[in-house]
């Protein structure tokens, strides 16, 4: 991270080592990316000669619950009216709509729409008959396939309160 922030000349950034679920409070943002970890399950493609391409995960468990404790923080930490951006790089409904729905259903926040410049499909309202908020529509997944890279999803959230 540190090489990357440096190499692209990025002077208004801060690295530290504290767990993300853990990061203390006391500034507040007005912007946060939570690039959460994640099972990789958007790692599968498919090559141009059809051949299937798989990038392996990290293959760590109860990632649902690591995911939901650092939106909840990265939610904490936020100013009123600030934005967070929670994204993986799996396709899976446990670790994207799931975690964004208990975000909803905890805290006074809303998702936001915004445009996007690859072809994607909305969030899914509901999984295996679990019906999440309708907002979540408003979400992107992006598959393989469609973009010739890893798939992956995406949220806009706002803090409404």
């Amino acid at each position: 991270l540190v090489a990357n922030i440096k190499r692209l000349g990025i002077t208004c950034a801060i690295t530290t080592r504290y767990r993300g679920e853990q990061f203390p409070f006391g500034i507040p943002f007005n912007k946060i990316l939570v690039d959460a970890p994640c099972t990789g399950e958007g790692r599968y493609r498919v090559g141009l000669e059809g051949e299937i391409l798989y990038q392996k995960g990290t293959g760590k468990a109860n990632l649902p619950s690591i995911q939901k404790g650092l939106l909840i923080r990265a939610f904490d930490l936020i100013q009123p009216g600030g934005i967070i951006v929670y994204s993986t790089c799996t396709i899976n409904p446990k670790e994207n709509e799931e975690i964004v729905d208990y975000l909803l259903r905890k805290r006074q926040a809303e998702i936001l729409d915004w445009e996007s410049p690859l072809p994607f499909h909305p969030g899914l309202t509901e999984w295996e008959g679990k019906p999440y908020h309708p907002s979540l529509k408003l979400t992107k997944r992006y598959y393989t396939h469609e973009i010739q890279a890893v798939g992956f999803f995406v949220a806009k959230i706002r803090r409404i309160n």
